[in-house]
């Protein structure tokens, strides 16, 4: 942990240990169980749509607890939760390695994602930006901190290298134990909020913050923001985004396959999206923060665009070459949407009580995150085409950026 740090060396210290827990949690991520689940499916004997069953059940069923993570959140500071919540995923991960059967797959997931993207990179380090830096570099933050998660991708590769090496098990347990030393890096550095640091002077403190939100009670409160309709179009925006990806990751291996795609290329085209992921989120981290109050959602309008255009490209997909274009649209709509998550709910709502809004926003985001690997397998197992879920998706984006677009600011 940090302590007796100046503001300025404390607010990069804090972004360091935030982007070390976005690298530390793929297993958490739907793009984390890709190059496993082949395996995972043919030694339990399931087929792809359990497998969507129970990501779908599981991550539903954590939903509603991220609304408690807020709370938590609020009432611990990001510092302690993380402590508790740091070795239980560890934990998680070295104990999947030991599944059995569907149920415990389903059980696998549901604490993978509770304790991981749900808690650690939701509601946590979304807080911890919103605490340490203010409107005019909460988008640059928000932007190294999605970009390193994109990292992840470039790990898939190795994933299904190690896979074939020593089996699924193996590498779930190296996973683990590489993690263990990720976040534990993470928690050395990790602080909650430039108020607590006792040598900090008044006029050091107020650097950290914008003059608007120099009172703790700045901003609205959670009742307040869930009546705004700017509230709802953005959410309505973030859950089609989440539908579109969260899907597309957890079959990527089926949709690009049943394009000719094997498994050697989509890896190659996931690699190449990451690389514009990455690149897409730094234009789009610069851009935000010049980007005045409620226009900042225009990066939003931008990122379902982008998704359109990913679905697009795979329905056209032949080959390597629009497999990586459908990756790189793909990772060209969530970036976006990273760096968004973590500027536009403080921007729009304010941090006096961003944790419990963040809670709202992730129980409700992490139901899409679950129903969308199990829309997709549906689709693919009554049609054999992932083709009937993608064409509505496509429109849900189309209409999602025009209410967003049409929204009017919370006074």
């Amino acid at each position: 942990m940090v302590s007796h740090a100046s503001p300025r060396t404390a607010r990069w210290l804090v972004l360091s240990a935030a982007t070390l827990a976005c690298v530390g949690t793929p297993n958490g991520h739907s793009f984390g169980w890709a190059c496993l689940l082949p395996s995972i499916r043919a030694e339990l004997e399931i087929g792809s749509a359990t497998i969507a069953v129970c990501w779908a059940v599981a991550t539903i069923g954590a939903a509603p607890l991220m609304v408690f993570a807020g709370r938590a959140v609020a009432r611990f500071g990001a510092l302690r939760t993380f402590l508790v919540v740091w070795p239980l995923f560890c934990a998680a991960i070295a104990a999947a390695s030991q599944i059995r059967s569907a149920g415990e797959l389903l059980a696998a997931m549901f604490a993978l994602r509770l304790l991981g993207p749900g808690t650690i990179c939701g509601v946590i380090l979304n807080t911890i930006i919103g605490n340490f830096f203010d409107a005019d570099r909460r988008g640059l933050a928000s932007m190294l901190m999605a970009a390193a998660l994109y990292t992840c991708f470039f790990l898939q590769a190795a994933v299904a290298a190690l896979v074939d090496a020593c089996g699924w098990r193996r590498t779930m347990q190296l996973c683990g134990g590489l993690w263990l030393v990720v976040l534990g890096l993470s928690a050395a550095l990790l602080r909650d909020r430039p108020e607590r640091e006792a040598r900090a002077t008044d006029v050091e403190l107020n650097e950290l913050k914008p003059a608007a939100e120099a009172a703790p009670a700045a901003g609205l409160t959670r009742a307040d923001a869930l009546r705004s309709g700017m509230f709802w179009a953005v959410l309505c925006a973030h859950c089609s985004i989440e539908l579109v990806w969260v899907g597309s990751n957890l079959h990527i291996l089926d949709l690009l396959g049943e394009r000719g795609l094997t498994t050697a290329q989509t890896a190659l085209a996931q690699s190449v999206g990451a690389v514009t992921a990455m690149a897409v989120t730094v234009v789009a981290g610069l851009g935000i923060d010049r980007l005045p109050g409620a226009s900042k959602r225009w990066v939003l309008v931008g990122a379902c665009a982008c998704g359109a255009g990913a679905l697009a490209a795979l329905r056209a997909c032949t080959g390597v070459a629009l497999g990586a274009a459908y990756s790189s649209l793909l990772g060209a709509m969530m970036g976006p949407l990273d760096v968004a998550h973590g500027t536009l709910y403080a921007a729009l709502f304010g941090t006096r009580e961003l944790p419990q809004i963040l809670g709202v926003v992730s129980a409700v985001t992490m139901a899409c995150v679950g129903a969308s690997p199990l829309l997709f397998g549906i689709a693919h197992e009554r049609t054999g085409s992932f083709d009937a879920v993608t064409t509505p998706l496509l429109a849900l984006l189309a209409v999602a950026a025009a209410v967003l677009a049409a929204a009017r600011p919370p006074r």
